[in-house]
């Protein structure tokens, strides 16, 4: 008895949200207005674009912020300056909050917290890396072909698009 009991009863509440989830899905059609869960999204939203806004204020004109921007661009992230520092702070508080919870001692913590923070970065920098070398080992052979269509006598537009 009890183990029909024991796999009835994740149905149950699995039951409940499916009834939640149909409800949503004729609420439309009903004319019901049932959208708490895209409310909630919508002040999360509202709340981490508040966030975002101070912060680019606050730090939005630093030398610094700027070269982490071209540096996000580069890469080829599509993040903005402000969530890619948030992402970075997360990582680290989150490390931190972990460490603290297992015991971790403070000159470990402090390693751990400067580890996580620096990952994102890390990545990006690689990602960026990456790019560039690829541009770079692409330039010569693009030049040589622009070169070559302009000895023809094309245009350069038509030499543009023969590298196209």
């Amino acid at each position: 008895m009890f183990r029909s009991l024991r796999f009835r009863l994740p149905l149950f509440f699995l039951a409940g949200i499916r009834g939640s989830w149909v409800r949503s899905r004729i609420a439309v059609h009903v004319g019901e207005k049932f959208n708490t869960k895209q409310k909630r999204k919508e002040r999360r939203s509202e709340m981490l674009a508040a966030v975002f806004r101070v912060t680019e204020g606050a730090l939005g004109n630093l030398k610094h912020w700027r070269w982490v921007g071209r540096t996000l661009e580069r890469a080829d992230v599509p993040l903005r300056t402000v969530e890619f520092f948030w992402i970075v702070v997360g990582s680290a508080i989150g490390t931190g909050m972990l460490a603290f919870l297992f015991g971790a001692s403070p000159v470990v913590l402090l390693a751990l917290v400067v580890f996580a923070g620096s990952l994102p970065c890390a990545w990006v920098w690689l990602k960026m890396r990456k790019r560039l070398r690829a541009f770079e080992d692409q330039l010569p052979d693009l030049l040589i072909t622009i070169a070559a269509s302009l000895k023809a006598g094309h245009s350069f537009k038509q030499g543009l698009q023969a590298v196209v």
